[in-house]
């Protein structure tokens, strides 16, 4: 992440994370999210210009979501990053989630990234959920809390993705 860079953070729990580490950065940045939270937390950074893609909210949720969000992001042509999470990740299936209206808008934020870092826990590996929204080979970097086992890092790997485990 660069000054002046476009990020875009979808509304999972973990870019809510992110977004918590990241609401103190000295740097220029213009975040998109489609998640109230996120939104929430980064907008008192006045280097910060903080962009809530709209949409449908959802029961239960500070997610936005549906066709409302991909019009709000034809604005934008320069996303530098994709920071997003999934329900689910296998080498095969790519990241996967269960609501099919959000990896609409997840699919559409993984064709306009420049670069798409997946931020998976170690229970989202070789699982799969109902709609995958990214193919490995759309993924730049993964990064997770516990090394993968060897198998699956060697897949990572071969596709070129980065894998940083811990």
């Amino acid at each position: 992440m660069e000054d002046k860079s476009c990020i875009l953070l979808d509304a999972s729990t973990t870019a809510l994370e992110l977004a918590k580490e990241m609401k103190n950065l000295n740097m220029k940045l213009t975040i998109m999210t489609n998640g109230m939270s996120s939104a929430i937390e980064l907008k008192e950074n006045p280097y910060f210009n903080v962009i809530l893609i709209g949409g449908i909210l959802r029961p239960g949720s500070m997610a936005l979501e549906g066709s409302v969000g991909i019009q709000a992001m034809d604005m934008l042509n320069n996303i530098d990053l994709l920071f997003t999470s999934s329900s689910g990740f296998s080498c095969e299936s790519g990241l996967t989630d269960f609501n099919f209206y959000e990896t609409e808008l997840k699919k559409n934020m993984v064709q306009r990234a420049k670069h798409v870092v997946a931020l998976l826990d170690h229970s989202k590996f070789n699982t799969n959920s109902i709609s995958s929204f990214a193919t490995l080979e759309e993924i730049d970097t993964i990064i997770t809390d516990h090394v993968v086992e060897e198998a699956t890092a060697e897949k990572i790997n071969t596709a070129g993705v980065q894998l940083i485990d811990h």
